[in-house]
């Protein structure tokens, strides 16, 4: 989950300094803008790629370190790499036809959308003033916050709605 954090803080801007005056959120904030978006798997069939049943892909990205992939039998395989970023996870020596996967996968757009929403709602309780022949204008940062959020909606999968490939096979 670490590395979902990170990316996501990665793609809002979120500074991880580690200092909490600079960051706009804490790992647990992030954790469950990503929670909300998540999509439980069960034993969901990956796609097959190219000859020999070395590679499987799954149609999203963005999965968790927690995935156990299963043949036809409900035996546990062990992929000799897996990207979790794509969904893409090979087998040297090649596998079983029928892999499947069971865990959970993450709509870093839509959890990107919602974090940005709430950044701007932080935002919108400051305000703006002026001293000493300065001015501080908050009002732009919110606007530019809400801004990117629509870009991430545009992205992201809309909640609720499950992919056609959530049946028995993709």
């Amino acid at each position: 989950m670490a590395d979902l954090i990170t990316r996501l803080r990665g793609i809002i801007g979120d500074p991880n300094d580690g200092d909490p005056a600079t960051c706009a959120f804490q790992d647990e904030e992030l954790q469950g803008f990503l929670d909300d978006r998540r999509t439980q798997v069960f034993e969901a069939r990956l796609a097959p790629v190219g000859r020999g049943y070395r590679d499987f892909m799954a149609p999203r990205g963005a999965w968790e370190d927690s995935v156990t992939l299963t043949d036809g039998a409900g035996t546990e395989l062990e992929p000799d790499v897996a990207d979790l970023v794509t969904g893409h996870w090979t087998f040297v020596d090649g596998a079983s036809p029928n892999v499947y996967v069971t865990g959970s996968y993450y709509d870093l757009y839509g959890a990107a959308q919602a974090a940005c929403e709430a950044w701007a709602a932080k935002v919108a309780l400051e305000f703006d003033f002026a001293t000493d022949q300065q001015s501080f204008d908050r009002t732009g940062k919110r606007e530019g916050l809400l801004k990117v959020a629509r870009e991430f909606a545009r992205k992201a999968v809309p909640p609720g709605r499950i992919p056609a490939w959530h049946a028995s096979d993709w």
